[in-house]
């Protein structure tokens, strides 16, 4: 691998260092602009040998088990020799086919060997990479954004297993590499993967994780060196229609499970029988999920599952109430005298977030989903008398109530900065810190106490619906379509004793809280979106609030007593132009009156850079006026 490091030379560096290149592509953890404006092919050449150097610079070669494997049937294995490895796939968006050529291009430029696998979710694309046992990968999409944006999600396997977005400091690494033109200089190979290839293979992975359960689909991983034989294995099984010991013994034996594994409510056919879903696809790149809801026996009614990159629906952005009013009133549409429980979910274009609507047409978001599936995992693992306590992470625009339940329920709860990149660094941080036996680890500024409780991670999640299973369950990546399964189990054991997705969803406390607030900005810089933060802050740190600053400032209300009685967030969008703004309390008259201050503050906030805050900006504040 050393032939491959060679750094350019001083020519090519100098001819590269011409002003086409924005720094302000790269946000806090991805790529992300409009894709005419910023991205030209040019610019998508440079991102490529830039990421292709940046995995040459930081990983170990994966040769040892590509070697093991040669022999087994797989001839695109025998192509590929101890140079490292990518996959890039990239989802329907109009500049993506350009991108995607422009893009490998430049990854191969740097002696990265690179899989195309085609159109590709990001969940898909993040699968491909130990389905084919990659060192990296890339997967060219914009996610909620308009359909004129465009961007890259970079993907990296870290020496010690671990498969993760890149971190804040990883993607200034890129950037550097890129601006200054530091580029590694080699001869990759490019492999062709077969189209719907690693889509239909991660679909089997997700209905196999639904019927066997977490439990043992963890036990499978960890035993089973091949997951293509291992899901191959568990596609040819013939699973009963109910509870059936003596299959379930046959089935046990063709997996190589030890006795004392019982099986499981949802090792049957279709454990989803008596449920219709209700599925918005914006248009977007998760059109081919729809089989492994028919396989698992739900009723499926597809909204928007045609792919087209202009959206002609609406942009694919399910947290925003105007984009799924349609969903809402199909779900609402589609109960009416119906004697199946109806599920509304609404994906984003790449399918790495999910949000789920009531029968009654209410939507729940992604801070409730992770409360309403902690109580049974909480419950099976006190079951199993297991020591310690399940962790569960979730981000600062959660409302406090998740915090509550869960520990409530006898769970732990860590508070993270919005982003998956941050979440799931949080997340290796704690499986690290376990592995090495530590008392503690520290993250984001604060202490993780390791002592008492020798759990992991098993579920984190996002308000905006990126929802991340545990390492050993799922490499913690970002899946819609798992996350969706999971919840639906829920639901489907909840039907058998009686209770409908609205039954769960009550059992959650509520406190009064404002949507996501997006307040556009002028500006889309890091540092000039972060300094509007600051000013903020400081404003409320002068008069006397408690401020947690995870990820911008929690600013808090408490009463005479001390008590909690609400609070209000802001903090810089990551990828967008905006700040983000979310305000709870206690009760209505609570949430009103830190509103009326909270807003109050932002209407006379100025910077250099953002005279002004364009409150109007936001739907939820243009109507309540007060502020304006």
């Amino acid at each position: 691998m050393g032939q491959n490091r060679k750094k350019t030379q001083k020519p090519l560096k100098q001819r590269f260092l011409k002003p086409d290149i924005d720094p302000v592509i790269f946000q806090t953890y991805d790529v992300r602009a409009v894709a005419d404006e910023y991205l030209s092919d040019r610019v998508c050449y440079y991102l490529g040998k830039g990421y292709g150097s940046f995995l040459q610079r930081n990983i170990q070669s994966s040769i040892e088990y590509r070697v093991s494997r040669q022999g087994e049937g797989d001839s695109r294995l025998q192509t590929l020799d101890s140079r490292l490895t990518a996959t890039v796939g990239g989802g329907i968006r109009l500049s993506t086919e350009r991108i995607r050529r422009q893009l490998i291009k430049g990854i191969l430029s740097t002696g990265v060997n690179v899989y195309d696998v085609g159109v590709t979710s990001t969940p898909e694309l993040y699968f491909s990479i130990p389905y084919l046992n990659a060192d990296g990968g890339v997967n060219i999409t914009a996610s909620h954004n308009e359909s004129e944006y465009n961007g890259l999600k970079q993907v990296i396997k870290s020496e010690d297993g671990f498969i993760t977005s890149i971190s804040a400091d990883q993607m200034l690494e890129i950037k550097r590499t890129v601006l200054e033109g530091d580029f590694l200089e080699g001869e990759g190979t490019l492999i062709a993967v077969e189209e719907g290839e690693v889509v239909r293979y991660h679909n089997e992975l997700v209905k196999a994780n639904c019927r066997l359960g977490r439990e043992i689909w963890i036990y499978l991983l960890d035993r089973w060196r091949d997951l293509k034989a291992l899901l191959d294995t568990i596609a040819l099984l013939d699973f009963p229609e109910g509870l059936d010991s003596k299959k379930w013994a046959q089935i046990r034996g063709v997996l190589d499970l030890p006795p004392d594994f019982e099986q499981p409510a949802t090792a049957i056919k279709h454990p989803f029988e008596g449920i219709k879903v209700v599925i918005d696809f914006g248009n977007g790149s998760g059109w081919r999920t729809k089989g492994v809801y028919f396989d698992l026996g739900a009723e499926v009614v597809a909204l928007n599952d045609t792919p087209d990159g202009s959206f002609p629906a609406h942009v694919p952005d399910p947290i925003k109430a105007r984009y799924r009013k349609q969903l809402e009133e199909a779900v609402i549409r589609e109960a009416a005298g119906c004697h199946r429980e109806v599920v509304g979910i609404g994906f984003d274009e790449d399918v790495d977030r999910a949000i789920y609507v009531r029968s009654d047409g209410r939507v729940v978001e992604g801070d409730r989903t992770l409360a309403i599936q902690a109580k049974p995992i909480i419950r099976e693992h006190r079951g199993r008398k297991r020591p310690g306590k399940p962790r569960f992470m979730g981000e600062v625009k959660f409302s406090r109530m998740t915090e509550e339940f869960i520990t409530a329920q006898g769970g732990e709860y860590i508070i993270s900065p919005t982003g998956h990149a941050f979440i799931k660094d949080g997340t290796k941080a704690v499986i690290r810190g376990l592995r090495a036996d530590l008392s503690e680890v520290e993250w984001e500024g604060k202490k993780i106490d390791l002592r008492k409780n020798r759990e992991p991670v098993v579920l984190a999640a996002e308000l905006s619906g990126h929802q991340m299973s545990g390492h050993e369950e799922n490499w913690i990546f970002d899946d819609a379509l798992l996350a969706t399964v999971k919840v639906l189990t829920i639901i489907a054991n909840g039907l058998k004793g009686g209770e409908t997705f609205i039954d769960l969803d009550e059992e959650v406390p509520r406190y009064p809280a404002t949507p996501e607030l997006n307040i556009r900005l002028a500006t889309n810089v890091l540092t000039e979106k972060q300094e509007v933060v600051d000013v903020v802050v400081g404003l409320f740190r002068q008069k006397g609030y408690d401020i947690d600053t995870t990820d911008g400032g929690l600013i808090k209300w408490v009463d005479e007593e001390g008590r909690w009685v609400g609070q209000a967030l802001i903090r810089k969008s990551n990828t967008q132009p905006m700040i983000i703004c979310r305000v709870e309390g206690r009760d209505e008259e609570t949430r009103r009156a830190i509103e009326d201050e909270f807003f109050g503050e932002l209407s006379h906030v100025s910077t250099e850079a953002v005279p002004g805050l364009d409150l109007a900006s936001d739907d939820y504040i243009r109507c309540s006026n007060t502020y304006l």
